[in-house]
C-alpha cells in the first residue's frame, strides 16, 4: 500500500489525504499523516494509584499479544523511537513503555519486563538482538525472549544508541557520557567522555564513532573526541559508515563526511533537518529528519520525499530494502519509491465513542469526524452534503443494523445513517446531546446536558422531562430492551416501559458514568463515589434486585464485559489525569493493565470475540478474546 500522509492540518481541521512533494527519483508518495513532535521531546509515563474496596485491585496485567492497535498501527500510541532491519521480513521496532514489535512479513508485539522506555535496537543476527532505554536498560534477544544485562555504573542513565560490527563487538551509548562494550561474553564500562551520546557506528574492533554532544571516536584502545569544522557541537544524532574512510554524522542542518583524512560538509545537504543517516555503501546513501528524506548517489545529494513526518531512526539490509522510523510512522524504500507500513487515520479527531453490529460494521466517532471499520479496517465516512458545516460528527453512536445507526452531539445534533449516507435529523433542542441508545428503528433514547430525556418513535424526536428535579446532565445510556433503559448521570434513572424513575439506593454514586450490561439482572455503573468526606472511585452491580460495589481506583469513563462476570473498566486515576488508564476484573479481582497507552481512552464496544476501545488523537485499541 503507498503512504497516505495528510499535510500540515491546523488541529482545527478535518483530516483529508493528499500527494507528498517528491523530487529526484520523480516518487510520488502518499501518507497519512500523525501531528509530527519532536524526536527527543520527553512525555509524561502513564501513572496508576490503587485503591480498595470489594473487588479490590490486587496486581497488573502486561499487554499480550490479544491486544493490537488499530490506529495508528503498528505500535499505536506509544512514540517509535527506534528500528533495525536484517531483510525484507525481518524487522524491529521498539518505542516508549517497554513496547517491542517485529516484523515477519506482519507485525507481533513480543513482550518484555518492565515499561522502560526503549530508545534503540540493533541486532548482529535474527537470533541476536540488543535493545536499549530509559534507566539504563540492556535487553538481549536470543531467539526465544529477552533477558535483562545490567551494566556496571551505568546508574539510572538513559541508553540512547547501540551498534556493533558483529556479535561480539557490541557498544551502548547514553547520558552522562556512559560508554559500554560487549565482546560477546560480558560489558565492560569505557572511558571517553562526560557529555551526553545518542547513537553509536562500528565498523571493527578497532573502529567506532559516537554522536552526541560530541563526536567521538575509538581507535582500538581509547575513546577520542573530534572537532569537525563549523560544526555546532550537540548536534549531532545520527552516525553511519561503510567503511573506515566513509562515515557521515547528521544532526540538524548539517550532514558531515569523513573521507580518512579530514572531515567536510556535505554540500548540498543543509536544507533540512536531519535526524538519522544510513546507507548500503559509499555511492547509496540515506538521511531522515524532520519532513525529508534525502538520498546521496555517490555524486549528488537529492531530495526524495517529503512525507510530514519527524523520522529519527534510519536501517536497511540493501539498497533495495531501507526503512525509516519515527514517532507513529514506519516508511519503507523497495528500491523506487517510499511506501508505509504504518497507518494512521483522523488523527486530530478526539473518539468519544464506539459501536457497531460487528467486526466488519464498526463506528467511531468525534466531534470532528465520523470513521467505519469494515473488513478492510478503519476509514473516514462522511455525511450527506446537505449536513450543516462542522456538523459530520459527534459525542456518541448507536448501531442497530448496518442500514440503521445514530450519531448524537453537540447543539442537539442528531445523524441517522440509513446504509448509504449520514443525514441530519432535527431533534427540535440546541442542547449537547451525550448519548444514545435504542432497542430498534423505533425506539431509540438520547440523553444530555438537559432535564429533559429526547426520544425517537421512528418518524420524529420527542421530549419527555426528567422524573427528577435533580437532573443536572445525564451521560450514559443502556439497556436490555424496550422495558429496561437506563440512564447514567447526575442522577440515575430507569426505564421501565411506561414512565422514567430516580434510582435513590445510597450506593449509586453521583455522577455516574459507563454503563453496560448482559440483561435485567446483570447491569455495571461506573462512577464516583463520596466515603467519609474523600472521593473514593467505585463501580456499582446491579443484580436484578440491589446494587452493590464492586471498587476500583480510578475514574471509569466506560465499561465493557462478557460472560461469566469479565469486566473492562475504562478510565483514569484519580488525581492523575486520568490518562489511558484500564483495569480487568476476573472472578471478582481487578488488575491494571500497565503500558499500553497514555491517551484518554473513552468508550468500548465489543462482539464475542472482540472489543475495541477508543479515545484521543483517534487512538483504537482491539483486544482480542
Amino acid at each position: 500500500m503507498s503512504l497516505h500522509r495528510m499535510r500540515k492540518l491546523p488541529r482545527s481541521s478535518a483530516p483529508i489525504d493528499v500527494r507528498v512533494r517528491a523530487a529526484g527519483y520523480g516518487i510520488v508518495v502518499l501518507a497519512l499523516l500523525g501531528a509530527y513532535r519532536a524526536w527527543v521531546m520527553p512525555r509524561p509515563p502513564a501513572t496508576t494509584e490503587c485503591g480498595g474496596g470489594d473487588g479490590e485491585a490486587s496486581g497488573s496485567e502486561r499487554p499480550d499479544s490479544r491486544w493490537t492497535w488499530e490506529n495508528p498501527a503498528p505500535l499505536g500510541d506509544p512514540w517509535i523511537r527506534g528500528g533495525w532491519v536484517l531483510g525484507a521480513r525481518d524487522a524491529w521496532v521498539v518505542g516508549e513503555r517497554g513496547t517491542v514489535l517485529r516484523w515477519q512479513g506482519k507485525w507481533s508485539r513480543v513482550p518484555v519486563a518492565g515499561t522502560e522506555d526503549l530508545l534503540g535496537i540493533w541486532a548482529a543476527a535474527s537470533d541476536d538482538a540488543w535493545a536499549v532505554g530509559a534507566g539504563c536498560t540492556v535487553l538481549r534477544w536470543q531467539g526465544r525472549s529477552f533477558t535483562k544485562h545490567a551494566l556496571e555504573g551505568c546508574g539510572k542513565r538513559a541508553l540512547r544508541g547501540v551498534g556493533g560490527s558483529s556479535a561480539k563487538d557490541v557498544w551502548v551509548v547514553g547520558d552522562g557520557g556512559f560508554i559500554a562494550h560487549f565482546d560477546g561474553t560480558r560489558w565492560t564500562p569505557a572511558k571517553g567522555t562526560r557529555r551526553s551520546l545518542a547513537a553509536v557506528w562500528a565498523n571493527s574492533p578497532t573502529d567506532a564513532w559516537a554522536v552526541g554532544s560530541e563526536v567521538t571516536h575509538w581507535n582500538g584502545r581509547s575513546w577520542s573526541a573530534v572537532e569537525l569544522p563549523g560544526a555546532n557541537p550537540g548536534s549531532f544524532s545520527g552516525v553511519w559508515g561503510s567503511g573506515r574512510d566513509d562515515v557521515w554524522v547528521v544532526g540538524g542542518r548539517r550532514t558531515m563526511h569523513w573521507n580518512g583524512s579530514a572531515w567536510e560538509p556535505a554540500k548540498g545537504s543543509e536544507s533540512d533537518r536531519m535526524n538519522a543517516v544510513w546507507g548500503s555503501g559509499p555511492a547509496d546513501v540515506w538521511t531522515a529528519g524532520r519532513e525529508s528524506i534525502a538520498h546521496f548517489d555517490g555524486a549528488r545529494w537529492t531530495a526524495t520525499a517529503r512525507p510530514e513526518a519527524n523520522l529519527g531512526t534510519l536501517a536497511g539490509a540493501d539498497r533495495k530494502e531501507v526503512w525509516a522510523f519515527g514517532n507513529y510512522d514506519v516508511l519503507r524504500w523497495d528500491g523506487r519509491e517510499w511506501r508505509a507500513l504504518s497507518t494512521m487515520v483522523s488523527r486530530y479527531n478526539f473518539l468519544t465513542s464506539v459501536h457497531g453490529t460487528s467486526a466488519k460494521d464498526l463506528w467511531a466517532v468525534g466531534e470532528r469526524g465520523i470513521l467505519h471499520r469494515d473488513a478492510g479496517g478503519w476509514s473516514p465516512a462522511s455525511c450527506a452534503p446537505s449536513t450543516p458545516p462542522g456538523a459530520c460528527g459527534g459525542s456518541a453512536v448507536w448501531a442497530h443494523r448496518p442500514d440503521d445507526a445514530w450519531i448524537v452531539g453537540h447543539g442537539g445534533r442528531a445523524l441517522h445513517w440509513d446504509g448509504d449516507t449520514w443525514k441530519s435529523v432535527s431533534t427540535g433542542t440546541q442542547i449537547h446531546l451525550r448519548a444514545v441508545w435504542g432497542s430498534g428503528p423505533r425506539d431509540v433514547w438520547a440523553v444530555g446536558s438537559d432535564p429533559n430525556i429526547l426520544h425517537w418513535d421512528g418518524s420524529t424526536w420527542s421530549k419527555t422531562p426528567s422524573p427528577s428535579p435533580k437532573t443536572l446532565q445525564l451521560t450514559g445510556l443502556w439497556g436490555s430492551g424496550p422495558n429496561d433503559v437506563w440512564a447514567a448521570g447526575t442522577p440515575l434513572l430507569h426505564w421501565d416501559g411506561r414512565s422514567w424513575a430516580e434510582v435513590t439506593t445510597a450506593t449509586i454514586p453521583s455522577g455516574g458514568r459507563g454503563l453496560w450490561g448482559t440483561g435485567p439482572s446483570d447491569v455495571w455503573l461506573g462512577g464516583l463515589e463520596k466515603v467519609g468526606g474523600a472521593g473514593l472511585t467505585s463501580v456499582q452491580h446491579w443484580d436484578g434486585t440491589r446494587w452493590s460495589t464492586m471498587g476500583t481506583p480510578f475514574s471509569t469513563r466506560a465499561l465493557w464485559g462478557g460472560d461469566g462476570g469479565e469486566l473492562w473498566a475504562i478510565g483514569g486515576a484519580s488525581g492523575q489525569g486520568g490518562l489511558g488508564a484500564l483495569r480487568h476484573l476476573q472472578r471478582g479481582t481487578w488488575s491494571e493493565v500497565d503500558g499500553i497507552t497514555d491517551q484518554r481512552m473513552q468508550s468500548a464496544w465489543g462482539d464475542r470475540k472482540s472489543m475495541w476501545i477508543v479515545g484521543e488523537n483517534a487512538a483504537i485499541l482491539r483486544r482480542d478474546r
